[in-house]
C-alpha cells in the first residue's frame, strides 16, 4: 500500500491540529513481529513484575494528566475537567488491578466430574483493539490494564480523530517497557489482514453493531477470540406520574454526558 495521510481537526475551531501518514503493509508487519516478540520476553514475568508495571502506569498518567488532557480535548471536543477525570478514571482502573493481580490471576478449582478440574489464567499473545474517539483514554486503558497483568501486548488501532492521544499513551507506555501497547495507523483494509495474522491472537473492538458484525465475521472466519462492545439506543421514558420537573434535569444531564457523545447518553425520549 502506497502512503495516505490523514489530519486531526480541532472540533471546536476548525484548526488543523497535526498530519498523520497511515502506515505501508511492511511497517504493520513490521509492529506486529515487534509485538510478538514483547509477548515472548513478557509471558513468563512474575507476577510482581507486572504489578510494578502497573504501578508505573497509574504514577505516569497522573504526571502526565493535564497535558494528556489537553490533547485529548483538542481532539474531540470534551471539556478538559472531562479529559482530566477520564485520566483519573484510567489511573484508578491501574491501580485496582496492580492491588488484586495476585488474586485475578490465580488458579481457581472447579466442581466437575473429572478428579481435578482447575481454571488458568493464562496469556495468548498480542491483542488487536479497534477503539472509538469518543473516550479516547479509557477506551483503550480498559483493555490496556489487564492486558499488561496477563502479559497480552496490545496492537492498538485507535480512531483517526485521536490519533495524537493514541501516540501519547503509547509514549507513556514505552517508558515503562516498549511494547506493551502499538499504535497502528491502519485503514479499514488493512485491519482485516491483521485480524487474520497468525500471531494475532483476539480482537476486541468497541463500536456500532455495524462494525461488530464486520469484526467478527472476519475473526470467525480466522478463528479468534473477540470481545466486542457495541453501542444502543434504548429508549429514555419518562411515565406520567413521574416529577416532570425533575426529570426534565435528569434528562438533560442524561443527554450531555461527555458532552453528549456517548453510547450510553439518554437519548429518544419519550
Amino acid at each position: 500500500m502506497e502512503n495516505k495521510s490523514f489530519e486531526t481537526v480541532n472540533p471546536a475551531t476548525g484548526q488543523r491540529l497535526a498530519s498523520y501518514d497511515y502506515l505501508t503493509n511492511s511497517q504493520v508487519q513490521a509492529c506486529i513481529q515487534k509485538s510478538w516478540r514483547s509477548y515472548v520476553h513478557c509471558k513468563d514475568k512474575s507476577v510482581s513484575t507486572k504489578v510494578e508495571q502497573l504501578k508505573k502506569l497509574a504514577k505516569a498518567l497522573r504526571e502526565y494528566k493535564k497535558p494528556l488532557a489537553l490533547v485529548m480535548t483538542q481532539e474531540m471536543g470534551k471539556t478538559l475537567a472531562d479529559s482530566e477525570t477520564e485520566i483519573e478514571k484510567c489511573a484508578v482502573t491501574a491501580d485496582y488491578f496492580s492491588q488484586n493481580l495476585p488474586m485475578l490471576l490465580a488458579d481457581e478449582s472447579v466442581q466437575a466430574h473429572y478428579k481435578k478440574s482447575v481454571i488458568v489464567k493464562n496469556s495468548l499473545g498480542p491483542i488487536f483493539a479497534v477503539m472509538p474517539w469518543n473516550y479516547p483514554m479509557w477506551q483503550i486503558v480498559r483493555v490496556l490494564v489487564p492486558a499488561i497483568g496477563v502479559g497480552n501486548p496490545v496492537l492498538l488501532k485507535h480512531s483517526d480523530s485521536t490519533a495524537g492521544t493514541a501516540q501519547y499513551l503509547q509514549k507513556i507506555c514505552d517508558e515503562i517497557e516498549e511494547g506493551l501497547l502499538i499504535h497502528i495507523r491502519i485503514t479499514h483494509e488493512q485491519a482485516e489482514d491483521v485480524i487474520a495474522d497468525p500471531l494475532v491472537r483476539a480482537v476486541t473492538l468497541t463500536g456500532s453493531a455495524k462494525a461488530g458484525r464486520h469484526i467478527a465475521g472476519i475473526a470467525g472466519k480466522n478463528l479468534k477470540k473477540t470481545v466486542l462492545e457495541l453501542g444502543g439506543s434504548d429508549a429514555y421514558i419518562v411515565l406520567e406520574d413521574a416529577d416532570i420537573a425533575h426529570a426534565a434535569k435528569i434528562c438533560a444531564a442524561a443527554r450531555m454526558v461527555n458532552n453528549g457523545q456517548s453510547c450510553v447518553a439518554a437519548k429518544r425520549f419519550m
